[in-house]
């Protein structure tokens, strides 16, 4: 059943965003970044099945325009700006109606990137991406990178609208900007139930929040991401977790007695947040700041990294030679260390695999691949090739040794037993 969905962010370079990297992220492309000098790859990506950059309209069919369609030439103009506080970027991310065919999914994200294009005149760097293996077969979803200025034939305009201060859209008559986000999301269910209605459906989407729809329905828990994705690598579940559960289940209990224990337990609840999030910051004041490295350029990440190898080199000069020894060759198994690999078992847990583990797998593969051409030997052929080979290195070393024949009815098995003793070298004659 089509469900509505809509998240909307930003990257500010201030806390780390880089949008170079972002957008080789959602067209599987390959990147870089001019003003840092770092390559940003994403080619195995094999889940986006449509992109597209579009313009606004009244650009259609210039041929000055057709800069933006090179993605590494739209978005390092966009990371060229000086400002260590730049607005790089404003993403939409909407899931997809499964109800839709492949073709009407495509016609629905390219109509809304270009209502949104023409509304701010900028570019919008539209993708749309299949489930990820494992996960909801449900989640087909589009990401819009709209880029923070408008584009023009020469190149980045001024900043749209949508990155105006509250004081700059005053002054030249328009809403505020929560008004342009209700409008998006009113907007996209809007698109998506006419999408719906010309493909013969009758279920709809509603942009409305659920306290509006249901007043009386308690909302489904939602963990964050990285709780989802820690409890699912690890088949346990995280004391975050536990916590937003248990808090869902009190909520869920007091919307059952009524409206006045529903109040009391939010009230509580929102106490015990605003606690831990002045603890946490009590906490963050007490640490150094650090700047993030997408803020630094080239030339001040080089500085760091040199400063970092001249530190390394000195506490290794330090080290006795002993120490050394180890130091290089920890590097070197870091250097060379296999992916952690990981293994979904009968229950369901995914678990790593250890590097034994990890080599039983390879070798059962290779042996379920080339059963045709590899034909197990019976014991005794086995240790008749090793003994052959063993009088062979006797030979060449100028020592003979008297090799016995294998019997196949030793029942008692101390010809063999003798037969082992003499091919491991006990009791020859030195």
């Amino acid at each position: 059943m089509a469900i509505y969905m809509m998240k909307q962010k930003t990257f500010p370079r201030g806390k780390g965003a880089c949008i170079t990297q972002a957008a080789a992220y959602r067209a599987g492309e390959r990147i870089r970044d001019e003003r840092t000098g770092r390559m940003h790859s994403y080619l195995g990506r094999e889940d986006v099945v449509y992109k597209e950059v579009v313009v606004p309209s009244e650009f259609a069919g210039n041929a000055e325009i057709a800069w933006t369609q090179d993605r590494s030439a739209l978005w390092n103009a966009v990371e060229r700006t000086d400002r260590r506080n730049a607005q790089l970027g404003r993403e939409v991310m909407v899931v997809l109606p499964e109800e839709l065919s492949a073709a009407r999914r495509t016609q629905l994200v390219r109509g809304f990137a270009q209502e949104l294009a023409d509304k701010y005149r900028c570019a919008v760097d539209t993708t749309i991406h299949l489930p990820r293996p494992g996960s909801d077969e449900r989640n087909i979803h589009a990401h819009l990178l709209l880029t923070p200025r408008e584009v023009t034939p020469g190149g980045l305009g001024p900043r749209t609208s949508l990155e105006l201060s509250g004081t700059e859209r005053r002054a030249i008559g328009l809403g505020s900007s929560k008004d342009e986000l209700l409008w998006r999301r009113e907007r996209w269910a809007e698109v998506t139930n006419e999408a719906l209605e010309r493909a013969g459906f009758s279920v709809r989407i509603d942009h409305r929040p659920l306290r509006v729809i249901a007043p009386d329905r308690e909302p489904e828990l939602s963990l964050p991401l990285h709780i989802r994705k820690i409890e699912l690598m690890s088949g346990k579940p995280t004391r975050v977790g536990d916590a937003l559960r248990r808090q869902h289940r009190e909520r869920v209990e007091a919307r059952a007695k009524g409206p006045y224990e529903l109040e009391r337990v939010v009230q509580r609840q929102k106490e015990e947040a605003r606690l831990a999030v002045m603890k946490r910051r009590a906490l963050e004041m007490e640490l150094p700041k650090s700047v993030p490295r997408s803020v630094l350029d080239r030339e001040a990440l080089l500085q760091i990294r040199r400063e970092r190898y001249q530190a390394e080199k000195q506490r290794f000069q330090q080290l006795s030679p002993q120490q050394q020894s180890v130091q290089r060759w920890l590097k070197w198994r870091q250097r060379h260390v296999e992916r952690p690999v990981y293994q979904t078992d009968e229950n369901g847990r995914v678990r790593q695999l250890s590097p034994a583990q990890q080599s039983a797998q390879r070798w059962l593969e290779w042996r379920r691949q080339n059963a045709d051409k590899v034909r197990a030997l019976t014991p005794e052929e086995s240790a008749r090739n090793w003994l052959a080979y063993r009088e062979a290195q006797k030979l060449s070393a100028g020592r003979q040794v008297e090799v016995p024949e294998l019997s196949r009815d030793d029942d008692d098995g101390r010809r063999r037993g003798k037969v082992l003793e003499q091919s491991y070298g006990y009791g020859l004659e030195r």
